[in-house]
């Protein structure tokens, strides 16, 4: 808000001290906000990366043919088929924001 008070000020006003302050200080927490913001994008796209990266068919599987299972899924003795649940929604939110 005090942004826009500065930016619609008369021409050739210049602001006052706490006004400019103010502003500044606004300006600071936002870009603040903003960086820590892009951090935890990061820090969630990582975690869903490696999410992802372990839910891989099986190493003597071949991915292109039906039926491969997925190892992460299959560890506890599940029969979980390749790409499973986890690795679908995972990409699909790395890819399209959603699941």
């Amino acid at each position: 808000m005090g942004l826009l008070k500065i930016t619609m000020r008369a021409p050739g006003t210049m602001p006052g001290e706490a006004e400019a302050s103010a502003a500044m200080e606004g300006v600071s927490r936002a870009l603040t906000a903003g960086s820590a913001a892009c951090q935890e994008v990061t820090r969630v796209r990582n975690e869903l990366s490696a999410l992802r990266d372990g839910h891989r068919p099986q190493p003597h599987a071949d991915p292109a043919k039906p039926g491969a299972l997925c190892a992460a899924c299959s560890v506890h003795g599940s029969i979980v088929s390749w790409p499973c649940a986890t690795w679908s929604a995972a990409e699909r939110i790395l890819t399209h924001g959603k699941a």
